[in-house]
């Protein structure tokens, strides 16, 4: 009977040697899923990539939509903006009079928006183009904060539902 854990017929003193490649060196240790990680990031870079080009054609939409007043508001708030400098303390909207300041919102959007105004855009591609931004960085945040909760696996499927 041995003890100790040795396996039967072998002695606890016999130490096999290691394995040794034909220079001498130990061989290379792997990172478990290395290559899968690769391949994973990749499809993840395709699903961002196909999800833009999917929705560029809208870049183009004119404002008589389903949401016409609204898409209106902001629209005009970045020509104001980019035609009379950015305040984020005021937010004109002429419906209720010359001079009228109606805060619907911290009008950062608009803001940004007057910023891509003076690359050349019109105000309605500027929020359309900001607006896909917007959406694919949210869908990036999402993706991280999946991958650190629940792996890449379940990650990549969050980002693929939500594009």
């Amino acid at each position: 009977m041995t003890t100790g854990g040795a396996d039967a017929g072998h002695s606890p003193d016999v130490i096999e040697p290691q394995l040794k490649r034909p220079s001498g060196r130990l061989p290379a240790a792997r990172v478990p899923g290395e290559e899968r990680r690769g391949v994973t990031w990749l499809l993840w870079g395709a699903l961002v990539g196909v999800g833009t080009l999917i929705r560029t054609p809208q870049l183009s939409h004119s404002l008589p939509e389903n949401y016409r007043s609204r898409q209106t508001q902001t629209a005009y708030v970045i020509q104001k903006y980019a035609s009379d400098g950015i305040d984020l303390l005021s937010t004109p909207l002429p419906v209720f009079g010359r001079d009228s300041n109606v805060p619907l919102e911290f009008p950062l959007f608009q803001a940004l928006g007057a910023l891509l105004v003076h690359t050349g855009l019109s105000p309605e591609t500027a929020a359309r183009l900001l607006a896909l931004i917007s959406f694919q960085v949210v869908g990036v945040m999402l993706s991280i904060i999946v991958f650190r909760w629940h792996g890449m696996t379940v990650a990549v499927a969050a980002l693929a539902l939500f594009e």
